[in-house]
């Protein structure tokens, strides 16, 4: 062993933090729990030959043409904050709305069908509470003999023998119901764009803080819905559009 590797610490680390967005100018939001983050870096170079001579081979110089380096994220919150990063909308928030109604032309038994606010191929709702009578064109039909609301879900299911489909004719439904106050995430095309911060509390090692002032900010991958292997998860990939900074201790 030499003098020295004798004299030289190794900073061996073994990450963990915390990462941070803003993109509101309000302040930095904490993204939740990430069980994984990786920091690439891409660069193209344009390389310029000699031409004048016989051997083309001389390379004259080599001219760095774009640089992108990028924070890959992967959550597991699901808050609707997260997943409107992901897929690249806006959240609202919708008020509590009474005596809404959702129509629907025919209904047939042993089918559901899903509440909407309009209608019933809009936007559709769930927590509800209803708010009157599911009627059809021809009678009332007050009776879960004749429907099943589920108000967790906002659906109504249609059963064998229903008096809304007992006859030859298909009749339409109208459903009036009371919205509750709800989320709601409308995706766009526009950018989203704002600074990153990854706040390093290593296991072992002194830790590296990473900021990125500007940068734009969307989906990586998938999102698995459904699995009994793991919790839902999905990557956010973080391109920063210049610089980025990487903070030492102080020595």
């Amino acid at each position: 062993m030499s003098a020295a590797n004798k004299a030289y610490s190794d900073n061996v680390l073994l990450g963990a933090g915390e990462i941070y967005i803003d993109i509101d100018g309000k302040g930095e939001r904490y993204l939740g729990d990430t069980p994984g983050a990786t920091l690439a870096f891409e660069a193209t170079d344009l390389d310029v030959f000699a031409s004048d001579g016989p051997d083309t081979s001389k390379r004259l110089t080599r001219v760095r043409t774009q640089v992108s380096r990028r924070l890959t994220a992967t959550l597991r919150d699901m808050s609707m904050d997260n997943i409107a990063l992901f897929v690249h909308g806006d959240l609202s928030n919708v008020a509590q709305a009474t005596n809404q109604v959702t129509k629907f032309t025919q209904v047939h038994a042993g089918r559901s069908y899903q509440f909407a606010i309009g209608a019933a191929d809009s936007v559709s709702v769930h927590k509800i509470k209803e708010n009157g009578s599911v009627t059809s064109d021809s009678a009332n039909n007050d009776s879960e003999a004749n429907y099943v609301v589920n108000t967790e879900l906002g659906r109504i299911y249609i059963p064998a023998g229903s008096n809304l489909v007992k006859d030859s004719a298909t009749h339409g439904i109208a459903v009036k119901f009371k919205q509750l106050a709800r989320q709601q995430i409308t995706s766009h095309t526009k950018a989203i764009e704002g600074a990153a911060r990854y706040v390093e509390t290593p296991v072992h090692g002194e830790g590296r803080n990473l900021y990125i002032p500007q940068a734009n900010i969307g989906a990586s991958g998938e999102w698995e819905l459904k699995s009994r292997d793991q919790e839902q998860q999905f990557q956010l990939a973080i391109e920063s559009l210049g610089t980025i900074t990487i903070d030492g201790v102080d020595q």
